[in-house]
């Protein structure tokens, strides 16, 4: 009788040893240590054109005829710690060449230097992916100069998902720290300094962004989803562009200016309903606060 209870039990024992090892095998699967490996990389290209007759540069009557043309790429790495967490990093590289016939109306006597550009934008980003917890936390830098206008931005993101995958929240928070060449027009140049008065360049100038944006999502059906979100952002420093004409009733000319600083509070609700394969029913609604 002895002899059968410790065979029962050493059975017993082997089953949970077995079950254990298999737990193991199956949890080292799922949470695997991977180096640093190549996951995507995008080319994109694009290409744009307007034609109008409502140019602000001209006080809103005249060409605003322009053409764009994109290029874009896009580069993402991947890493796996070994504990459930993804590591992304992300690199983008872009950039734009575009002819304005609108600007070239900054300057009426000689062709302007914005008349063509080329836009340079770099950006880097770095997320961390908790699959076990459902949080993932990231950053990004980013950079773009062109002939008038450079920028400097960096931000961190937040999200986090329910254990059921079905509601995710998410926040976003951007600093745009651009500076702005005032150029004027070339009415306005006649008092200024002799060496201003060609390209008609009075200083740089200043114009901040601070962005805070919110999303809540929630999966109602396998068919149906919402999303609601709320957007903060405020603005100082020259919000106004200097080259814009503005003409009034009595004929007297003067440039566009606008007030130092800006509040908005966009609000958004978006609604996805997939009908079918070859239907994705889809209805946004945004109110806007200043």
């Amino acid at each position: 009788m002895l002899r059968i209870n410790l065979s029962f039990l050493g059975l017993i024992l082997s089953l949970v040893q077995l079950y254990a090892q298999s737990f193991v095998i199956d949890s080292t699967k799922i949470y695997k240590k991977k180096a640093l490996s190549f996951e995507e990389a995008n080319i994109m290209t694009s290409y744009y054109h307007q034609e109008g007759n409502h140019s602000a540069i001209t006080g809103g009557v005249g060409t605003e005829k322009l053409s764009d043309f994109a290029n874009v790429i896009d580069l993402k790495l991947n890493r796996y710690d070994g504990h459930g967490k993804k590591y992304t990093y992300g690199a983008e590289f872009g950039v734009d060449y575009y002819t304005s016939a609108s600007s070239d109306k900054i300057d009426t006597q000689v062709s302007s230097a914005s008349s063509s550009d080329v836009r340079v934008y770099p950006s880097l980003n770095y997320s961390v992916d908790n699959e076990r917890t459902g949080v993932v936390l990231g950053g990004n830098v980013a950079f773009s100069k062109e002939y008038d206008y450079t920028s400097i931005g960096g931000g961190f993101n937040f999200s986090k998902k329910s254990k059921s995958q079905n509601t995710e929240f998410g926040a976003k928070v951007n600093v745009f720290l651009d500076t702005y060449s005032q150029i004027v027009p070339s009415e306005f140049r006649a008092n200024l300094p002799s060496r201003q008065q060609k390209k008609g360049e009075i200083g740089n100038a200043a114009r901040n962004t601070y962005d805070l944006s919110m999303t809540l999502s929630q999966v109602l059906s396998k068919r149906f989803q919402l999303a609601l979100t709320l957007d903060l952002a405020y603005q100082s420093g020259l919000l106004s562009t200097p080259f814009h004409r503005v003409y009034m009733n009595d004929g007297s000319l003067l440039r566009e200016t606008l007030p130092g600083s800006r509040f908005k509070i966009p609000i958004g609700l978006r609604a996805n309903y997939f009908i079918g394969e070859k239907i994705d029913y889809q209805i946004i609604l945004q109110i806007l606060s200043r």
